[in-house]
């Protein structure tokens, strides 16, 4: 038997999951990929806009789109069956 243990950091905390199912793994690291893309776009936009985002609410955006992403990711991981039957196909 194979144990397969996944780490996952977030928020200074460490978790460990064991015996993720591929599917799961391929969503995480899909989430994953989002969010780094919504993080580098918002730093685009306000380096380029800066009269249009000031400092502090690019800083409010970041914080928000880091509770929807661990948000998501939570989910996933506490149910994963769930999450997939309602986002896994989309």
């Amino acid at each position: 038997m194979v144990l397969k243990v996944v780490i996952i950091e977030y928020f200074g905390a460490v978790k460990l999951y064991f015996n993720m199912t591929d599917e799961t793994q391929a969503e995480l690291n899909r989430l994953n990929t989002y969010h780094q893309i919504c993080c580098d776009a918002l730093n685009e936009f306000a380096a380029n806009n800066p009269y249009k985002l000031p400092a502090y609410e690019k800083e409010k955006i970041e914080k928000l789109l880091h509770r929807l992403f661990d948000g998501e990711t939570d989910y996933l991981l506490q149910n994963p069956e769930d999450y997939l039957g309602l986002y896994g196909h989309e």
